[in-house]
């Protein structure tokens, strides 16, 4: 099973909610995460999180409580998160490491990602299939991922 991660604004209508506030997007609303299954699009599980919360903001637990709760339900085969740049941080790498979980995370281009893009050969390219009308290609991972894709920003 795949697992789809995301961050959502939820707008809201009127001053008074609980939580609400105005965020990066200038909406007023809620900054949820969102988890679903990514073949069918049902929802696994969401978080309200004020309007200015970053994207960041409890996702290592929140992929704790995901991951668990779908095992718990009888997911016994292999499980995938995939999610875009804004949950790359060692503490997602982390929670999804620490369930058994693998992982699909976009990754902002920087300098340390540039060399190691580079370092791949050609033979460790192969093909992804959930692609839609297009092409997509990923790298086989390499034996040890180490801490430096994290420590470098640009």
């Amino acid at each position: 099973m795949t697992i789809g991660l995301d961050s959502i604004i939820l707008e809201v209508y009127g001053n008074q909610k609980e939580g609400a506030s105005y965020g990066y997007t200038r909406v007023l609303g809620y900054h949820s995460l969102v988890a679903t299954r990514a073949d069918i699009g049902e929802t696994l599980h969401v978080r309200f999180r004020e309007g200015a919360a970053n994207t960041q903001r409890g996702a290592k637990r929140f992929v704790r409580e995901v991951v668990g709760w779908v095992r718990r339900a009888g997911a016994s085969g292999p499980l995938t998160l995939r999610s875009d740049s804004g949950f790359f941080s060692k503490c997602v790498v982390q929670a999804c490491r620490d369930h058994g979980a693998r992982y699909a995370i976009t990754v902002r281009q920087n300098p340390v990602i540039q060399r190691a893009i580079e370092s791949i050969t050609e033979d460790d390219w192969t093909g992804i299939d959930y692609a839609l009308n297009g092409e997509a290609w990923g790298a086989r991972p390499p034996t040890v991922v180490t801490d430096s894709l994290f420590d470098e920003r640009s």
